[in-house]
Order: C-alpha cells, then sequence, then structure tokens
C-alpha cells in the first residue's frame, strides 16, 4: 500500500512492488493477474471493511449513528487494531 502513496498508479509495476515488499514475482503472480487486481482487491478490502464498521456502529440506524464513534472505529479498522469482536 505504501508503493500506491508514493507515486502514481500508472507508474507502478508488478516488479517495482515486489522489490519493495519481501514478495517474490512468482508469489505475486500466483494471487493476481496484475497491479489492477491488487488495486482492486485493496479497494475491495477496504470497502468491505468500512461496511462492517458502519454496521456495527450504526446497528441499523444511519441518522443516529454517533459519527465520533464511526471516526474512531474507520481510525482503528485503518491502523489494523480493531479487535476481532468488531468484525465477526
Amino acid at each position: 500500500m505504501k508503493e500506491y502513496a508514493k507515486k502514481d498508479f500508472s507508474l507502478i509495476t508488478v516488479k517495482g512492488l515486489c522489490a519493495s515488499t519481501p514478495v517474490a514475482r512468482t508469489t505475486f503472480y500466483s494471487y493476481f493477474d496484475n497491479t489492477d487486481d491488487v488495486r482492486n482487491k485493496m479497494e475491495d478490502d477496504i470497502l468491505a471493511g468500512l461496511d462492517n464498521v458502519t454496521d456495527d456502529i450504526s446497528g441499523g440506524d444511519l441518522p443516529d449513528m454517533d459519527f465520533s464513534l464511526f471516526m474512531d472505529a474507520v481510525e482503528a479498522y485503518h491502523q489494523g487494531e480493531l479487535s476481532q469482536t468488531l468484525f465477526r
């Protein structure tokens, strides 16, 4: 993900991704066809996490959701520190 934050997506290559992480190119291709697949997977994971956070915090009632709790949960999700009880 750091590679995506550093440069324009169109400039990211599989070789560059693998060089910046402890992942061999053969391993990369076992999971993904190209960098678009990686971006799509990251976007899907982020959206699914936000959906889970929203459901848990709102209890199905979005208009009355405590926005500060939502932001705290999103920050925790982003930092990878959410407890497993939030994501069942």
